[in-house]
């Protein structure tokens, strides 16, 4: 047997294997949006969505507690709602501890502002309970919501007959939910560095009195905060940066804007509590998730007539099942595309038949929506004959 045959047949029997890693390599490919920074305004809130709500309130303590015999078969409401024909009104009584509607009415507003003697609701019997604590609640209004309750204690000797009027000793809170009638449903994209202005009227986004605790959220895994955020003077706009987003593959986001304000009561007047909320969900320009190609040949010395074939891997973290296209290069000519199937990211290739010489393989991913490209670094191919 000649020299030469001996050398190929080593070759053929030599199962070189060559893996090479490459991660976040340039590809050709489009050029980011990156843009650049702008005032992206929004209004305060829709007819339907996005929407904020407003609302104030806290417990009160014991001492402002009603007391309520268990014979009471009757409350009587007084909340000092405009007389309006068109809203109706619900009363409800229920247990603090356990949330159960005891007892409720709904009046219809004509009744309620033509005929103050039916401002009443009835206790059925052995609902009230010595020491068990107690909320009655009233509310009127669909667009604008006022609401207002009291807190009741079940004792042996209370009162038989209970008169819940806005005596500023004994109600706990007093609530007002605005649902904004304004258009707001165009589109937003928000890039990294771009100011977010909410706009609304005066009182919108805190009540005057205390400086409001302001936070504003987006809703990645942890949550990303916009640490400059600030409230106008009025409350009437809340402006803020966006953050640098994280690498997510993400195209939308949750907003959220929270403002939490409080006026400490006295022995005469419960403390406020004014917590504001906005919500959204813009479109984002976040950076895409890094990919990175492992590739492999079946031999790194081989001969012309005997073709060589390679499998190549791309990873995607956070992606278990990759799309696009792999692209099989020797030197600077493409030679294969291959369609990417739920292989878990993975391709096998044949090469051409090459003729004698070294060559530099590689593989490139396209990348896909939300996922960056990239190439696998250089595998040496050198073919003798």
């Amino acid at each position: 047997m000649s020299t030469s045959r001996r050398w190929i047949r080593s070759v053929l029997a030599t199962g070189a294997v060559l893996t090479v890693v490459v991660a976040g390599v340039a590809v050709p490919a489009a050029a980011a949006d990156t843009g650049t920074a702008a005032v992206v305004e929004y209004p305060a809130g829709g007819d339907d969505w996005p929407r904020p709500e407003a609302e104030y309130g806290a417990p009160a303590p014991e001492a402002r507690r009603i007391e309520i015999s268990p014979a009471a078969r009757t409350i009587r409401v007084e909340p000092e709602f405009p007389e309006d024909w068109s809203l109706g009104i619900v009363c409800w009584l229920e247990d603090d501890a356990t949330r159960t509607d005891l007892a409720h009415r709904n009046w219809a507003g004509i009744i309620w502002s033509e005929e103050p003697a039916e401002r009443y609701f009835t206790v059925p019997e052995g609902v009230i309970q010595p020491d068990v604590a107690y909320t009655v609640t009233c509310q009127r209004g669909e667009v604008v919501i006022e609401r207002i309750a009291w807190h009741l204690s079940g004792v042996e000797d209370g009162a038989a007959d209970v008169a819940l009027t806005l005596d500023p000793a004994k109600h706990v809170s007093d609530s007002s939910f605005r649902y904004f009638e304004l258009a707001a449903y165009e589109r937003r994209t928000l890039r990294t560095g771009d100011t977010v202005v909410i706009r609304g009227e005066p009182g919108t986004f805190h009540q005057p009195g205390p400086t409001p605790e302001l936070r504003v959220a987006f809703g990645f895994d942890p949550e990303l905060l916009a640490d400059d955020a600030r409230v106008s003077d009025d409350g009437s706009r809340v402006e803020f940066t966006v953050p640098e987003f994280p690498p997510s593959g993400a195209t939308r986001a949750s907003l959220r804007v929270t403002l939490v304000s409080e006026e400490a009561g006295s022995d005469t007047t419960p403390t406020r509590r004014w917590t504001t909320r906005w919500y959204s969900t813009p479109d984002i320009v976040a950076p895409d998730l890094g990919s990175s190609v492992r590739l492999a040949l079946s031999r790194n010395r081989g001969v012309s007539f005997w073709p060589t074939t390679g499998t190549a891997r791309v990873t995607v973290p956070g992606v278990l099942y990759p799309t696009g296209t792999m692209t099989v290069w020797v030197d600077d000519r493409a030679v294969r595309e291959i369609e990417i199937g739920p292989t878990l990211g993975a391709v096998s290739f044949r090469l051409p038949k090459l003729a004698p010489g070294t060559y530099a393989i590689r593989v490139q991913y396209s990348g896909a929506p939300g996922v960056a490209g990239s190439i696998s670094a250089p595998a040496s191919l050198h073919i003798h004959v």
